[in-house]
């Protein structure tokens, strides 16, 4: 697959490619999905090497162990009783790579071409190489980011792996269910997300437990009841305190909260601008959907059933929209539309866009 265009390839783009056996050259993963980065990467391995491990055509090299030289010397080894070998590299730092470095890596990625029996696989980490698009109006924080992979579109098939969106993940969720012999209602695996939370590799391990579960019991049917018995709910405090700050006006903890949620060092607590406008977004129609019921005089399992919510959940909404009218909900609300709007028609940065959401609700 040659490819010189300054766009990324898609996930689906690469796994036709991988299908076709069109899988020399130098592939470089980048985004915000580390589960389907680690997936594609064993994808790759087991297309070059076979499913079975083959440790004399794989190399590795880590942050610890790799140099410009260390990758030339791999990618111009020859394979070992195999027509084909895999590079595999992790643990780069594109954002803080000198110029002169960055160049001597494209260098050496250039002259992989001239090994035909080579694939070379670099994974960066968001926070190694963020993926955004080039070719439209790139944030002063990303440019190290663009440099980068402007530079590594000229040399490698780059792929982006953004965050699936709740609809193409549920459809994963069901396939994974359907893999393991188990099965599963569409709103079962919304339910599933809503309650695990978006991380694909947790939902990746509480699939197989469900579906052990479900088969041990001689059924195949993960029911609603599986769910909250056996997996632990991951409740997703930072939008919801976030969103909390913001109906108290408490600036400097809306603030305080948005930049631990933007910079988090932990992978499963990180949220792009994007993702947290959305996420804002559900609390705010939530509190709105449960203040109603509650205000109509339901009570909390009445409200739990109506929504399709967990019960604790409704509890702290309840909790939250008590002293709150419906017209600030709603026109908190209305304001986060207008924001998720402005990230996805305008060219300002989605940074500034959130950081404007705050002040406008203050």
């Amino acid at each position: 697959m040659m490819r010189n265009s300054k766009t990324a390839l898609t996930a689906a783009e690469l796994s036709a490619a991988i299908k076709s056996g069109d899988i020399g050259g130098v592939w470089v993963f980048c985004g915000d999905e580390d589960y389907l980065k680690s997936h594609y990467k064993k994808e790759l391995r087991d297309a070059v090497l076979g499913e079975e491990a083959d440790t004399f055509n794989r190399f590795i090299l880590t942050a610890e162990s790799y140099s410009a030289q260390a990758l030339k010397d791999a990618i111009e080894t020859l394979p070992m009783f195999s027509d084909r070998q895999i590079v595999e590299v992790s643990g780069i730092n594109f954002i803080q790579m000198k110029d002169a470095d960055l160049d001597t890596l494209c260098a050496v990625l250039s002259s992989a071409e001239e090994h035909p029996d080579t694939t070379v696989v670099l994974v960066a980490a968001s926070d190694e190489l963020k993926y955004v698009d080039i070719t439209k109006f790139v944030p002063q924080a990303d440019k190290k980011s663009a440099a980068a992979l402007a530079k590594l579109y000229d040399c490698a098939k780059v792929v982006a792996f953004p965050f699936e969106t709740e609809a193409k993940l549920a459809k994963w969720v069901l396939r994974h269910f359907r893999a393991g012999g188990a099965e599963c209602s569409p709103e079962l695996a919304s339910a599933l997300i809503k309650h695990a939370g978006r991380d694909m590799f947790r939902l990746a391990q509480e699939i197989k437990k469900l579906s052990y579960y479900a088969l041990a019991s001689e059924r195949t049917e993960v029911t609603e009841d599986d769910i909250y018995l056996h997996v632990k709910e991951d409740f997703e405090f930072g939008p919801f305190d976030f969103s909390n700050a913001l109906l108290d006006h408490d600036c400097e903890k809306a603030f305080k909260l948005l930049y631990e949620m933007r910079n988090s060092k932990d992978a499963n607590k990180l949220y792009p601008p994007e993702l947290i406008s959305a996420q804002i977004s559900r609390v705010f129609a939530d509190l709105i959907a449960v203040k109603e019921l509650s205000d109509d005089g339901c009570t909390q399992n009445e409200i739990a059933a109506a929504l399709k919510m967990n019960s604790y959940k409704v509890r702290l909404y309840m909790n939250a929209s008590k002293n709150r009218s419906t017209q600030q909900l709603s026109r908190a609300l209305a304001l986060c539309r207008s924001c998720d709007f402005a990230m996805k028609s305008t060219a300002l940065d989605n940074g500034v866009i959130l950081d404007r959401l705050v002040l406008s609700l203050m």
